[in-house]
């Protein structure tokens, strides 16, 4: 529907500087004719298009234009609402209570009951399922860290059990599979990184501030993920195991052979990664790479020894 593509144009230009007609045109599966016809029309509707020439040059929105709260659907707030809610269930941060309060004041009052439908299909919480208040009290600290860019300490012990003392830019808070993260620039070992929340003690935050550094947390990611720090691992499983296979690995990456499910897929060599294996308990086997499954197996025999005395 054109109203839709209109819309969309819309809330493209404002997430960017400017975009060419060329572009919008292959983004929207429309020729650019249609395209400056669908300029035109937003130009009339009140919303102010610019056009910049040149080099890196396109169609934008005026700077410091905002949209009329009209434009969000009780859909669209629903789900805004949906996700602070959710962080705010990990720390209470003053930003995410403004804004649980402003978007909640869109809603007309005979529309809260649409709200209160959406919150019951999707529900966030990032508290796990064994609440734990230092922890809430520690990102809480991180996340004042981050806002006021002020440097942190705190001693950190890695997955081999090794303890040492960080001094850390703290960049970004990071949520991600079910942990939270912090991501910054480390005094200590002067490069990024990434740091488990839960294995931080003794945390303080300092006095003296730091100046943000280039490298945002995408870009970070993005370098880890190198072949010469992943490998292609293949796991098989008994048939009875598939609903716990299929929670973790896509439907496209298992093969069922008889009895057996091969799942495969890229991890990084890791403790992190022996632990998700060895998680699984005797229902796992390690096919592929060979060094890998050396490694288990060694693993395993040192668990043996332990209830062998």
């Amino acid at each position: 529907m054109r109203l839709d593509r209109l819309l969309s144009i819309i809330i493209t230009l404002l997430n960017r500087d400017t975009m060419t007609a060329g572009d919008l045109a292959r983004k929207y599966s429309v020729s650019v004719r249609t395209v400056y016809r669908d300029l035109d029309a937003i130009q009339q509707a009140g919303i102010p298009i610019v056009s910049c020439q040149g080099h890196g040059g396109g169609y934008g929105i005026m700077e410091n234009y905002r949209l009329d709260r009209s434009l969000l659907s009780l859909s669209d707030m629903a789900a805004i609402l949906a996700a602070l809610k959710g962080i705010q269930t990990s720390f209470p941060a003053e930003e995410v209570d403004r804004a649980l309060e402003k978007i909640g004041s869109l809603v007309p009052r005979d529309k809260r009951a649409v709200i209160d439908e959406f919150n019951e299909r999707i529900s966030v919480d990032m508290t796990g399922w064994s609440h734990n208040g230092m922890r809430r009290d520690l990102l809480q600290l991180l996340y004042d860290a981050v806002t006021a860019r002020r440097l942190v300490s705190f001693d950190y012990r890695n997955l081999r059990g090794e303890e040492a003392a960080r001094v850390v830019e703290p960049m970004t808070l990071l949520y991600k599979g079910s942990s939270w993260y912090l991501y910054g620039y480390c005094r200590t070992r002067s490069d990024y990184r990434l740091f488990h929340v839960g294995r931080m003690r003794e945390l303080a935050v300092r006095p003296a501030s730091f100046k943000r550094r280039s490298l945002p947390l995408k870009e970070f990611m993005r370098r880890e993920d190198k072949p010469d720090n992943m490998v292609e691992i293949v796991l098989r499983f008994p048939v009875s195991l598939r609903v716990k296979v299929e929670e973790f690995y896509p439907e496209e990456r298992i093969v069922r052979r008889g009895k057996f499910l091969y799942a495969s897929a890229r991890f990084p060599l890791d403790e992190w990664t022996y632990g998700v294996i060895l998680s699984y308990g005797d229902q796992c086997e390690v096919v592929e790479p060979a060094a890998v499954r050396e490694k288990i197996k060694t693993m395993v025999g040192r668990m043996n020894s332990l209830y062998q005395t």
